[in-house]
């Protein structure tokens, strides 16, 4: 039946084409191509998009990957995030976390282990709140036109809010516990970043999770009405770590960027890789880069430092 639609609908939209084809042959005008965009657009929503739509949820077809069971947090912005987002929507509790992660031993696997981790590294992601930070944001060339139009949106959304100054600036941070029944992840905690102007730059809902015997960083940004999820694996770099979302060549894994909505969840043509090593005995340097389509767009320069 699906099939004998479809044909339907590409029958009805090449008579239209010929009807349209005649009229330029002929020098008259039967259709116009802003009627033509009408028809062929709506003949193909209505028609096979719409449809295919449905038969795809009706069947819900499971991934091939047995190992992608991925928990997704369940909490979804609206048009504001921002400040406050977590007291306005009753999602903030009273459990103290210092860091973004209880113990780095959780992420260990059989590519990771934190043995040999620079134990400044270490102390930052379990006493987070005990450091400073600033940042440098550096946009590609060829992405600064839409970076401008971005940062418009962010600004409103007060998500992933990140400057368009190529200078240093100071970033504010705190970390506060998240009702993690309503979140639907383990021990979830939200580090919320600031900048010199109190603005909130991201709003991250953090929590580990174990898949395989690998430990994964999982990390959730409200969107409106969305989240987008990135999912980070820890591999040693010469005494410091690397944490990407890039998939390994034999595409086993929970690595990725993901948007997660009430209707289903899909990958994102995005990647990412956190940088991080210890330089002395109380100060860090971390670089962050961003990818869309294998084309790196984003460049983030961080300097941590003890307090």
């Amino acid at each position: 039946i699906t099939c004998c639609g479809f044909a339907i609908v590409l029958m009805i939209t090449i008579l239209f084409s010929l009807i349209y084809s005649f009229g330029v042959f002929q020098e008259k005008v039967t259709l116009s191509i802003s009627q033509m965009i009408w028809i062929h657009g709506f003949s193909n929503a209505v028609g096979v998009i719409i449809p295919a739509l449905c038969g795809w949820r009706l069947e819900n077809p499971q991934p091939t990957d047995n190992s992608c069971e991925k928990p997704f947090s369940r909490i979804y912005g609206k048009w504001k995030i921002g400040k406050g987002f977590l007291k306005r929507n009753d999602l903030e509790t009273s459990d103290s976390y210092s860091g973004l992660v209880e113990n780095m031993k959780n992420l260990e696997s059989k590519d990771f282990s934190t043995e040999n981790l620079q134990p400044l590294i270490k102390d930052f992601y379990e006493q987070t709140n005990n450091f400073r930070l600033k940042a440098k944001v550096t946009w590609t060339t060829w992405f600064k036109p839409f970076a401008f139009i971005y940062n418009g949106i962010s600004k409103r959304t007060g998500q992933i809010h990140l400057s368009m100054n190529p200078d240093w600036y100071m970033m504010h941070s705190e970390i506060t516990g998240v009702d993690s029944q309503k979140d639907g992840r383990e021990k979830v905690r939200a580090w919320i970043r600031t900048n010199e102007k109190d603005e909130t730059i991201f709003t991250a809902l953090y929590s580990l999770h174990k898949s395989n015997g690998t430990g994964y960083m999982n990390i959730s940004l409200p969107l409106p009405f969305s989240n987008m999820t990135g999912i980070l694996k820890p591999y040693p770099h010469s005494g410091g770590m690397t944490l990407t979302s890039k998939r390994r060549r034999s595409g086993a894994g929970d690595e990725g960027i993901y948007l997660h909505t009430a209707c289903g969840t899909i990958p994102l043509p995005l990647s990412e890789t956190f940088y991080i090593e210890a330089k002395g005995l109380n100060r860090l340097t971390a670089t962050h880069h961003m990818w869309i389509f294998g084309f790196k767009f984003l460049f983030v320069q961080y300097e941590i430092e003890k307090k």
